[in-house]
């Protein structure tokens, strides 16, 4: 509306050639207007104010004051034909990766853009660090200050007792206490499982559901219950600091377009495909 008002709308014709019309005035910004449009051409219009443009780097000309008068470097005395640089204090320039509602994170690409699922992400990377160093002879852990007792169902507590080699290669220390009972004394050294006898319960009840199997299906058990509980979860605002390393940790797993369950991390979205939705051929 403002640009209507001076006078300055772009009027396009057959060649894609463009005229501006300064009939309501003369004031400075139809003057801009026809200048930018005389240096930039008629295909670097804005034609949506719904989303800002990268501008374009221009580098400006460096006046050099001499007895003279006022001259570009290179020849003395030369006048300057060109309009001047007129560089605004607030470019806006679109970021590379963005948080989409707490819960997905887009990251542009070369030929669209990637929607990562921010706890399926996560959830690949810290089973992968898990289930590796379980491997390795044993997670960090964390020694509480004040040990707790858990009494458990009986699968439950059948179920601590048999795989109490492989929660301690997890990070916990267990110790049988009566019937159905048992005492945590140290918890894997991972932010984000939250409350330790909340967590220890559902980790309990997972192994209770998956049932028996092999050493190496066990420490994937193990390893994907933990991994599920400690991934961040939907929801959570995170900065573009921590956006871009769960992307660059996720990329660095063996298999980063799946989570532990199967599903999937990413999804790409090509921008043909959002040409064709928009109906450009």
């Amino acid at each position: 509306e403002g640009l209507r008002r001076q006078g300055a709308i772009p009027e396009y014709g057959e060649k894609s050639s463009v005229s501006v019309s300064q009939t309501a005035g003369k004031g400075q910004l139809p003057r801009r207007v026809a200048e930018s449009v005389r240096a930039r051409g008629a295909g670097s219009f804005q034609t949506s104010f719904l989303m800002p443009l990268a501008p374009s780097i221009e580098k400006p000309v460096a006046l050099s004051v001499n007895s003279g008068g006022t001259s570009a470097p290179g020849q003395a005395g030369e006048k300057e034909s060109a309009a001047p640089v007129i560089h605004s204090s607030q470019e806006t320039i679109l970021p590379e990766i963005w948080q989409l509602h707490d819960r997905y994170i887009l990251v542009e690409t070369k030929d669209g853009c990637m929607i990562i699922d921010q706890h399926a992400a996560h959830e690949r990377i810290l089973y992968e660090q898990i289930l590796a160093g379980m491997t390795r002879g044993g997670m960090n852990r964390q020694r509480l200050l004040f040990p707790f007792t858990l009494d458990l169902s009986p699968e439950e507590h059948a179920a601590a007792l048999d795989f109490t080699a492989l929660l301690e290669q997890a990070g916990f220390e267990i110790e049988d206490f009566g019937t159905r009972s048992v005492v945590i004394r140290s918890v894997p050294a991972l932010s984000g499982l939250g409350n330790a006898e909340s967590y220890f319960r559902e980790i309990m009840r997972d192994l209770v559901r998956d049932g028996q199997g092999s050493t190496g299906t066990r420490h994937q058990r193990l390893a994907r219950s933990l991994a599920c509980h400690a991934a961040i979860k939907s929801g959570r605002r995170l900065d573009e600091r921590e956006m871009n390393e769960l992307v660059d940790q996720l990329f660095a797993t063996e298999l980063p377009y799946a989570d532990v369950h199967g599903r999937n991390t990413m999804v790409h979205l090509s921008l043909e495909e959002v040409d064709r939705r928009f109906g450009r051929n």
